[in-house]
């Protein structure tokens, strides 16, 4: 059990491979309870990376925070009620490579300031069989990303559900499949695209 720190929970940075993080409980980190983050400059992404079966509460940064890694898999975990969202998968700085085959799937995500779960840089990836429960503002939001697949999910009590932020006119969005959702208690949109469009199939949106 980790609880209270004063930075990120467990980070796995420049070059990290085959790497299994499981069955941990972390509580009130100072930064992102698990982070894979790949540092401008470095050579090597961070890559092969299972996270499953953790608990997370509380907490200042992100629940599970990816940036610029490649084939990960995030998978089973519980995440409730952390400052800077859910699980992020981003680019951070000035490094311009995306996260790459990244797999979201089974998640438990409840209470999370802002986000439940964010995407800003990311290709070939899934967003699958997530349960994402009262966030502060949307249940997926989506900034950069090509190839993605979001699928079969239950947002419940969101503001949005699914949504391409409004304020990035600019987000390079390509290739994008929303499918068999279950999108309830919003007071905004279910599921609002613009400017990038993609393909919606048989949502139930309560």
């Amino acid at each position: 059990m980790l609880d209270t720190s004063n930075a990120d929970g467990i980070l796995m940075s420049d070059g990290s491979t085959n790497i299994v993080v499981r069955d941990n409980i972390i509580s009130n980190t100072g930064d992102d309870a698990i982070s894979c983050v790949w540092n401008d400059g470095y050579p090597t992404p961070i890559n092969k990376v299972l996270i499953t079966g953790n608990l997370i509460t509380g907490g200042i940064g992100h629940g599970i925070n990816v940036c610029h890694a490649v084939n990960i898999t995030i998978e089973g975990n519980s995440i409730v009620g952390c400052d800077a969202g859910g699980i992020s998968v981003y680019r951070w700085g000035t490094n311009p490579v995306y996260a790459d085959n990244i797999h979201i799937v089974g998640n438990n995500i409840t209470d999370a300031s802002k986000n439940g779960i964010l995407i800003d840089g990311c290709d070939n990836s899934i967003i699958e069989s997530n349960h994402i429960i009262n966030p502060e503002l949307v249940g997926i939001r989506l900034g950069n990303y090509n190839d993605l697949r979001i699928i079969g999910n239950v947002i419940d009590g969101a503001p949005y559900g699914v949504a391409i932020d409004n304020q990035n006119i600019f987000a390079n969005c390509n290739n994008l499949a929303i499918l068999n959702n279950d999108i309830r208690g919003f007071s905004g949109n279910a599921v609002a695209l613009a400017p990038a469009g993609g393909t919606v199939v048989n949502q139930s949106i309560v």
